[in-house]
C-alpha cells in the first residue's frame, strides 16, 4: 500500500452552502453530512477541503430530502476530476515546446532540462516573476549558487541514468564496461 502523501503547508476549509434557509418553509437549515472531505493542489496553495451538506430539519418539508452544497467547492474541484490548475500549466509546458521544436514527444527536453522546465516557465508568466527572480538573484550568495547548481546537476544527472537503465539498459552498460576497462588498462601498462 501506497503511504500517504503529506505536505508541508496545507490551509484547512469547510466550506457551507451559500444558502442558510430552506426555500419551501424558510426554516433554518442544518448540517446533516459530510459531502467530501479532500485535497485540492492548486498552482498557488494545498488546501484540505471540508464540504459539508445541510438539509431542512423539519421532516414535514417537501424539500427534507434535499441536500444543499457549496457552489465554490464545486467550482474550486469538481468531483471524479484531475486538478485541472496543474493539468492545464503541463499541458501548455508541452505545447510551447512542440511548437517551438516541432517533435512529438517532450521526453527528451523534460530529461535534458528536468525540473527546470516549470521553473523557468514560471518565471516567464509575467513581470511581477521575472522582477521577483532579480531581486533573489542579487541576494544570492556565489558560494551558495555554486551548491545549488551542483546539487541540480547530480539530481540531473541521476534522472538521466535512470532513463537510460530503464530505457536503453544494453547501451549504458556497454559504456559503463568500456569506462571500467580504460582506466584497468592504463594501471596494466605502469
Amino acid at each position: 500500500m501506497k503511504p500517504a502523501k503529506k505536505f508541508a503547508q496545507v490551509s484547512r476549509r469547510f466550506y457551507r452552502p451559500e444558502q442558510s434557509y430552506c426555500p419551501i418553509c424558510q426554516r433554518r437549515l442544518q448540517r446533516a453530512v459530510t459531502l467530501s472531505e479532500r485535497t485540492v493542489i492548486t498552482l498557488e496553495e494545498v488546501i484540505k477541503l471540508v464540504h459539508a451538506g445541510y438539509r431542512c430539519p423539519d421532516a414535514h418539508c417537501a424539500g427534507y430530502q434535499r441536500t444543499y452544497r457549496s457552489v465554490k467547492v464545486d467550482a474550486l474541484a469538481l468531483p471524479w476530476f484531475t486538478n485541472n490548475d496543474m493539468e492545464r500549466s503541463i499541458r501548455g509546458l508541452k505545447t510551447r515546446y512542440r511548437r517551438v521544436s516541432g517533435r512529438k514527444n517532450w521526453n527528451a527536453y523534460l530529461l535534458r532540462y528536468g525540473r527546470c522546465v516549470a521553473y523557468a516557465a514560471w518565471w516567464e508568466q509575467d513581470t511581477a516573476h521575472q522582477q521577483h527572480l532579480e531581486q533573489r538573484a542579487t541576494r544570492l550568495d556565489r558560494a551558495r549558487w555554486r551548491e545549488l547548481r551542483q546539487e541540480t546537476i547530480v539530481a540531473h544527472s541521476e534522472q538521466l541514468t535512470r532513463f537510460r537503465f530503464r530505457h536503453k539498459r544494453q547501451a549504458l552498460l556497454a559504456s559503463l564496461e568500456e569506462r571500467w576497462a580504460t582506466p584497468a588498462q592504463s594501471a596494466l601498462l605502469l
